[in-house]
């Protein structure tokens, strides 16, 4: 094989280019070479998130380990129900369902009649209720949820289960779940799939924008069942007071909500999901949008609780050995609740679990316990088989006429109905009185409480790890450990000559994009800046990790802000508090009297929030692109790098032009030419000092 000159020069060349990024990266390294007990760095928001979880989990158990009487379990019923229903957030008025019958298919035992009908104002919902022949009416009914499949409840899994639930004679109605089977939110007409990898980032990517205006994809996923239930107990061959719940995997995440918020609910079965929360975060960690509570884990909620709450109810736990839900978590939920429901006496028996040997998988044993536990909760004897069925085809479970709600009856979509929520938000906050209660000491409280800021407490004494040797400057290394135990790791440019002022330059990926082209700064420094940038958590050497959950969407795990969501903290609030403590640093270590804090692209929402926390900057600028929350909503196809900027509920109280206006001090500076983010900030400074 011949190798021509040109093909080894170029081989060559991209060798060199790539040894010398290497060298680049490694020379900004704090932490490289060596370091061992950092080697876990990257993963520090995860860490971070996890113990503090753990923390409010531990918590909790001290509290439930004392409930020894009725009295006591019963008031704990009380306030996790409430809980429960806060986190998931007020849902719409119950207006016309307008349900329709769209379709009819006969079957030798049974009939699939095929509904639609809107959970919310012009949102529709699909469906299929499921009917045996020679029906005993009324008749106890079942709401099947769907796990994450991309068609639904349409899955063969599925309509085995349900299929065999209507032999038993139970009435069945399957519906589905937004972004599933004819409800797409993000529909390609060429592919006719999503135009996203999976259901979860169906689910996932909205949630975003959901939780800038104050909402949140469960209160959606959970109101359709409600509204699904309300279809049920509406229809004459419906006994209102046997209704059924399961779902696995995702739809029995579904089914647990459903249970613990919906009274109407008398037995529900939960498969393949509930474990507990440390179990899960040292496994397989948070999942997607519709898993994960608004400060639920900061308010004591853990997965047992779903039962607890329904208590003595009927409740079965359905599990297999090998789930991607670990089963020692599972055991340890079970048998949490067991000992509370045993202060209800006789009632005990209502709660019971099955486990078998399987994967995330659906097995004989664990149907055959779901069919007799119905039988009995739901009272409608018969014969408890697996029975072989005939699955009906694509076309006879297929709904709309086009095979989407979206265009078959211009439903509206999550984007949609959230920007019109937000919509009207954005008109009460244009007036006099949102920038006056910014600048009140309540509405100061209420955004630390929003983004999860605590009061900055000193970062310890910095550790020397090198320095780089520059022309007319160098580059020393630095970590601080911070109050919360993970390490803040920045570069100090130092120039030959200083002026005495410094500049703390926050990068959206961390210090590497400042440090990573001399042109950023040589400018600065040999007008005798000094320079100061940080790697904030969850960016560069202490971020993001290598976690990425089931919803990594363009390179951007949304699991890891679901967690911080979980006990009520954002990245933002992090980042301002080690914003505000390598500030107060640089004071106590470096005599620094002037600080101009200097943030570009996505950092930009973090260094707002600290300014305006505590401002002990003598300038507050911004480079780049400020992307508002606003902007956010308003996009259907939103960047997915904001995603550690969102401070949920923001659009309530406030936007970050908003939150600019009342910074002293602030300058923004709008361009694309990154290569002159340094030259635009020296001239801005130089214009500041004349």
């Amino acid at each position: 094989m011949k190798i021509s000159y040109r093909s080894l020069y170029c081989g060559m060349l991209a060798m060199v280019i790539f040894l010398n990024v290497t060298v680049a990266q490694q020379e900004g390294s704090v932490l490289a070479p060596g370091w061992f007990m950092h080697r876990d760095a990257p993963n520090s928001l995860y860490e971070h998130y996890y113990h503090q979880s753990i923390n409010y989990l531990n918590q909790r158990k001290s509290t439930v380990d004392k409930i020894n009487t009725l009295a006591e379990l019963q008031a704990w019923q009380v306030k996790k129900k409430e809980q429960i229903k806060k986190a998931i957030g007020e849902f719409p008025k119950a207006e016309s369902l307008n349900a329709k019958q769209v379709g009819k298919v006969n079957f030798a035992d049974y009939s699939i009649e095929h509904i639609v009908f809107e959970s919310r104002k012009n949102f529709f919902v699909s469906s299929s209720l499921y009917l045996p022949k020679n029906l005993k009416k009324p008749a106890p009914a079942i709401v099947y949820c769907s796990g994450h499949s991309e068609t639904g409840y349409r899955s063969d899994t599925y309509q085995h289960v349900i299929l065999n639930l209507v032999k038993k004679g139970f009435i069945v109605l399957a519906f589905d779940p937004v972004g599933q089977g004819e409800r797409l939110q993000y529909f390609d007409p060429q592919s006719k799939k999503s135009k996203f990898a999976s259901p979860t980032q169906e689910h996932s990517y909205p949630s975003i924008q959901l939780l800038a205006a104050g909402d949140n994809m469960i209160n959606y996923m959970v109101w359709d069942g409600i509204r699904a239930i309300d279809y049920l107990v509406s229809r004459k061959d419906v006994d209102s007071k046997r209704i059924g719940v399961t779902g696995r995997s995702g739809g029995g995440t579904q089914s647990a909500y459903l249970g613990a918020v919906d009274d109407r609910v008398k037995a529900v079965a939960i498969e393949n999901y509930l474990t507990n929360f440390e179990r899960l975060y040292q496994n397989k960690g948070p999942q997607d949008a519709e898993q994960n509570l608004n400060s639920g884990i900061k308010q004591g909620i853990d997965h047992a609780d779903f039962m607890i709450a329904r208590l003595p109810k009927a409740t079965l736990l359905v599990a297999t050995r090998n789930d991607i839900f670990n089963i020692q978590g599972t055991r340890e939920t079970f048998s949490e609740a067991e000992r509370l429901s045993k202060l209800y006496g006789g009632q005990a028996a209502n709660l019971s679990m099955v486990e078998d040997d399987a994967g995330h998988a659906s097995t004989k044993n664990n149907r055959l316990a779901l069919y007799a536990f119905f039988q009995q909760a739901l009272a409608n004897p018969g014969n408890v088989v697996d029975e072989e069925v005939t699955l009906p085809t694509e076309e006879q479970l297929k709904v709309s006429p086009t095979g989407q709600v979206n265009s078959s009856y211009q439903s509206s979509s999550v984007f949609r109905l959230n920007k019109q929520n937000a919509d009207k938000l954005k008109e009460n906050l244009r007036g006099q009185a949102s920038l006056d209660f910014l600048k009140s000491s309540q509405g100061k409280q209420q955004l630390k409480d929003m983004t999860g800021f605590v009061s900055m407490k000193p970062l310890q004494s910095p550790v020397y790890t090198g320095r780089i040797l520059g022309k007319g400057y160098n580059i020393e290394k630095f970590f601080s450990y911070t109050d919360a135990g993970y390490i803040l790791p920045y570069l100090l440019i130092k120039p030959e000559k200083t002026n005495g002022k410094f500049i703390l330059w926050l990068a959206e990926q961390g210090k590497q994009d400042v440090v990573g082209k001399e042109d950023n700064f040589v400018n600065l420094v040999h007008q005798g800046y000094t320079i100061v940038c940080p790697d904030l958590i969850g960016t560069g050497e202490v971020g993001p990790g290598t976690y990425k959950g089931d919803a990594f969407i363009n390179n951007v795990s949304y699991n890891l802000a679901y967690m911080g969501l979980q006990i009520g903290q954002t990245t933002v609030g992090l980042q301002a508090n080690d914003i505000l403590a390598l500030a107060d640093l640089l004071k106590r270590e470096y005599a620094a009297e002037a600080i101009v804090a200097v943030a570009q692209d996505n950092s930009i929402a973090s260094l707002l929030h600290a300014a305006y926390f505590e401002n002990p900057f003598q300038q507050v600028i911004a480079l780049g692109k400020l992307t508002t929350y606003q902007e956010i909503v308003d996009t259907e196809y939103y960047d997915s790098n904001v995603v550690p900027s969102i401070v949920p509920n923001a659009l309530n109280y406030y936007d970050l032009p908003l939150l600019a206006k009342v910074i002293d001090r602030y300058s923004f500076i709008s361009t694309n030419q990154e290569s002159l983010k340094g030259e635009y900030l020296l001239k801005l400074l130089q214009a500041k000092s004349k």
